[in-house]
């Protein structure tokens, strides 16, 4: 039997569950996950079809991705895709999950922005913060409290979840070919480094 395509894996993790072992981080020889590809093609798939009920799902993507890369180092594309993808939802509880991500190495905390940790609403996810009980409170409070955080509001958020969204939506469909989650500006450098 041939692995599923990412869309059918992707319906078959929608309708269960159960199934979410497919994008789990297990540990390869390589300081790598032996899920990584898979996660990455999934993400991909969502990116063409994202519906509201992938909140929970993405959740757990995001969540790997980020094991991932504390095993690991790097910041892979997948993770960049991933917590785009979860900030699309808007969601106040998703920060702390955000900066997971984003601490989950020194790559990721270099790379990753705080944009994603902000996205269900500048106002309330500092007050949020704030008022929580969160062990890395005021590491997190402290780097919003930084450019071009500091003075952050919405519609500096939804700017940025507009470029990403624009860029990412020029990347082929899931079908196609590439299948590892880069974000386009990876291979624009690609494209650009290959003729030096």
């Amino acid at each position: 039997m041939t692995d599923p395509s990412p869309r059918r894996l992707l319906d078959l993790l929608r309708g269960d569950p159960r199934t979410w072992t497919a994008v789990a981080f297990v540990p390869a020889d390589d300081d790598t996950c032996a899920n990584a590809a898979t996660r990455a093609a999934v993400l991909r798939a969502i990116l063409h079809d994202p519906r509201p009920g992938d909140h929970a799902l993405l959740r757990r993507l995001v969540e790997q991705e980020a094991l991932a890369h504390e095993y690991g180092w790097g910041l892979a594309p997948a993770l960049y895709l991933a917590t785009f993808l979860l900030a699309e939802h808007r969601r106040v509880d998703d920060a702390a999950l955000q900066w997971a991500a984003r601490t989950a190495n020194f790559d990721t905390h270099s790379g990753l922005d705080l944009w994603p940790l902000l996205a269900g609403g500048v106002t309330a996810t500092r007050a949020s913060i704030a008022a929580s009980a969160d062990p890395h409170r005021e590491e997190i409070l402290d780097d919003l409290a930084r450019p071009p955080y500091a003075e952050a509001h919405d519609a500096d958020v939804e700017r940025w979840l507009t470029y990403q969204r624009d860029e990412y939506y020029k990347v082929p469909r899931p079908d196609a070919p590439r299948s590892d989650g880069a974000h386009p500006a990876d291979a624009r450098r690609s494209d650009a480094s290959a003729g030096d």
